[in-house]
């Protein structure tokens, strides 16, 4: 089994004679892009390893490297960053990789987690009880014995009903119970218009034959 080479140790010996491999210049700056790019996308980076990536690497090659990302990436890092920064989710990709650029330099600090407020719900109130309605009870009308209402004789009419209604009202009904007085009086004094029944004489003579009355 072949043994790895030392991936390391010949980028050094790349950088230190770029002179003795002039032919695979471009391919070495996109491996250098790839492998600085794949490095911030891994699990395990964090704030503390950016900065450390950005001391090491000068700061306008770090913008380049961040401008080669894509949106994807730029928002996925910058999210892991800064994830309470309240304008990430509407920013655009280049205000995303400014922040990056801004957190990796140490000119900005990850924003703090907002402190949760607990809204206090207040009590509720006791139901109200419902009043029920007071049944008014009607008055009692009491009469004395000695009263018209209790000595005089009913003659078919309410008196309590009379005296409740409008007093305007009552002159006409006054002259109305005159009338018919004096009516039932004429009739009771007018002589008989027609001639005594004599079958009850007749009935009676006949039931007693034997009895007849003295000289």
């Amino acid at each position: 089994m072949p043994i790895d080479v030392n991936g390391l140790a010949i980028l050094r010996a790349i950088v230190g004679a770029p002179e003795a491999f002039p032919d695979i210049a471009a391919e070495i700056n996109k491996a250098a892009r790839t492998l600085v790019v794949k490095q911030l996308k891994s699990k395990s980076a964090n704030l503390e390893r950016l900065r450390r990536i950005y001391g090491l690497i000068e700061g306008e090659a770090f913008v380049l490297i961040l401008d080669g990302l894509t949106d994807a990436e730029t928002k996925s890092l910058a999210a892991k960053l800064d994830k309470n920064h309240p304008d990430l989710k509407s920013a655009s990709a280049a205000w995303r990789r400014q922040l990056i650029g801004e957190l990796a330099s140490g000119a900005a600090e990850p924003t703090a987690k907002p402190a949760k407020t607990t809204t206090k719900t207040p009590p509720k109130a006791a139901p109200k009880e419902k009043k029920q309605p007071s049944r008014a009870s009607k008055p009692k009308v009491e009469r004395a014995l000695n009263s018209k209402a209790m000595a005089a004789r009913w003659d078919g009419k309410e008196r309590d009903e009379e005296a409740a209604r409008p007093a305007s009202m009552r002159p006409m009904l006054h002259r109305k119970a005159a009338a018919i007085a004096r009516k039932s009086f004429a009739v009771r004094l007018a002589p008989p218009t027609s001639a005594p029944s004599t079958l009850a004489t007749a009935m009676s003579s006949a039931a007693l034959p034997g009895f007849t009355e003295p000289p």
